[in-house]
């Protein structure tokens, strides 16, 4: 499987489409986004593509019944660890 969105709560999840459009534009400038780029993506990602990754349990079964594919952040060496894993390189 190949993945080509990941999804990390960076105190909102940048991909989710449960943002409007200005917050999405507020977050393509803080983060200096190409803004075509991010909105293509953000209409096209499918959920067995994608990982969502956070830190809290309780956030993760939405994206699991999506049909995401999960990790549960805990330390930033064991996300490089387990994100080849799941055809994330860098």
């Amino acid at each position: 499987m190949t993945t080509t969105h990941i999804f990390f709560d960076v105190g909102g999840v940048l991909g989710s489409s449960g943002w409007g459009a200005e917050p999405r534009a507020l977050a393509v400038e803080h983060f200096g986004l190409d803004a075509a780029d991010f909105d293509r993506r953000h209409r096209e990602t499918e959920p067995a593509q994608s990982v969502f990754i956070d830190d809290r349990g309780q956030n993760l079964a939405p994206a699991r019944a999506l049909g995401m594919r999960v990790l549960r952040f805990t330390a930033p060496d064991r996300l490089r660890r387990d994100l080849p894993g799941l055809g994330v390189t860098a």
